[in-house]
């Protein structure tokens, strides 16, 4: 059987140049195939660990909640031992003292039904209602803070905390340090 010139060219072996641009396109589609495998693994592993970490936080931020509602429960309870047990339970402070003492049970309760998302949720519902209020308490606790803090006795606090690092470092030399 006689084989046609076409024929003869297809099965003729192409030149080096040809081939190793074909192997080269075949091994660029592997590493673009492989590199895209990768980049699709990467993010549902990223994905995956921001999921993880979002619960975690949630689940650390119901318990810090849950234990913070029962501190103000027992706050609340105190209050209002301490005002039944005074002689003038009839006083104006008295009856202050009953009304806050009512407000940190309230606020204790809700945070303990919804988190501390409902009360930032609250809280921002509050500041669009009212948004004069809310800057005006915002500045005021801010204030309060900074007074706070600059009255605190620094020094006592230093010496508190060298204390404790001498303790914990088991150097019973009284140097000065810089803070």
């Amino acid at each position: 059987m006689a084989t046609t010139e076409t024929e003869w060219q297809d099965t003729e072996p192409q030149p080096p140049t040809e081939r190793a641009k074909e192997e080269a396109s075949r091994v660029g589609n592997a590493v673009q195939r492989e590199a895209g495998q990768v980049v699709d693994e990467a993010k549902a592993q990223t994905h995956q660990i921001l999921n993880d970490a979002k619960s975690r936080l949630r689940d650390e931020a119901k318990r810090q909640s849950r234990r913070t509602a029962e501190n103000l429960k027992g706050l609340a309870s105190d209050v209002h031992t301490m005002v039944d047990s005074a002689e003038s339970s009839q006083s104006p402070v008295a009856s202050w003292m009953k009304m806050g003492a009512d407000g940190i049970d309230s606020l204790a309760d809700r945070l303990d039904a919804d988190g501390i998302e409902g009360l930032m949720r609250d809280v921002g519902d509050f500041a669009r209602r009212n948004p004069t209020t809310f800057l005006v308490g915002a500045f005021s606790a801010g204030f309060l803070a900074g007074r706070v803090v600059k009255n605190a006795d620094t020094a006592r606090i230093r010496e508190a905390a060298m204390s404790t690092y001498d303790t914990v470092t088991g150097n019973g030399a009284t140097e000065q340090r810089g803070l």
